[in-house]
């Protein structure tokens, strides 16, 4: 694995050849693409994806919910594209993911929900994973439950026990999160079983 700055942001790149896919992912509000590095780390290793975290304004991806377009276009050997954010960022990925044409193969949702005007909820094409935990004090599990007739309906929901908000990311406590059940080792390795699992399926 290696990491590389693209114009702000960060791409987290597999070793020793060109990646399976790509898959740009929206950071959450006021958090800065380094902090998903470490993240999605162990899971490119697994799955050979390339993922892309890229600058937003004022680190507000609503105001560059269309930042997925000029990622894929800087990036041509790569065919298979997926999208995905954390919090405010899944939200505008789904978005995206709704209006795009090519559409993305998936979704994916850490900490976060579409809404019906996205336009997910009758899509068979676009495979779709939403992980929360069980801890999160901003998109609570049941927040997240309560939108899911906004999601195709063979989309896949994990919930992680013990882990929080901010534990998708690496930036520190959040105001208005939960504390924790599990220390930070220990929801990495249920993240990474989650979506390693489910890019490897899809």
């Amino acid at each position: 694995m290696r990491l590389e700055r693209r114009g702000g942001g960060v791409a987290i790149l597999p070793a020793g050849g060109p990646p399976d896919r790509g898959l740009v992912f929206y950071p959450g509000a006021r958090v800065a693409p380094d902090a998903y590095a470490a993240t999605w780390a162990p899971i490119v290793a697994r799955t050979r994806t390339a993922v892309f975290v890229p600058a937003v304004p004022f680190r507000w991806a609503f105001l560059a919910p269309g930042r997925a377009a000029d990622v894929i276009a800087a990036e041509p050997g790569i065919d298979e594209w997926w999208v995905g954010g954390h919090s405010l960022g899944g939200s505008m990925a789904a978005r995206w993911a709704g209006a795009a044409d090519p559409a993305p193969r998936g979704l994916v949702l850490w900490g976060s929900y579409a809404t019906p005007g996205d336009g997910l909820a009758g899509r068979g094409d676009l495979a779709v994973l939403s992980v929360t935990g069980s801890r999160d004090g901003l998109a609570t599990p049941a927040e997240v439950a309560a939108a899911d007739g906004a999601l195709p309906p063979s989309a896949t929901t994990v919930e992680i026990p013990g882990m929080n908000h901010a534990q998708f990311g690496r930036y520190g406590p959040q105001d208005g999160d939960l504390a924790p059940d599990v220390d930070d080792a220990e929801a990495q390795r249920r993240l990474t079983e989650a979506v390693a699992g489910f890019l490897r399926a899809g």
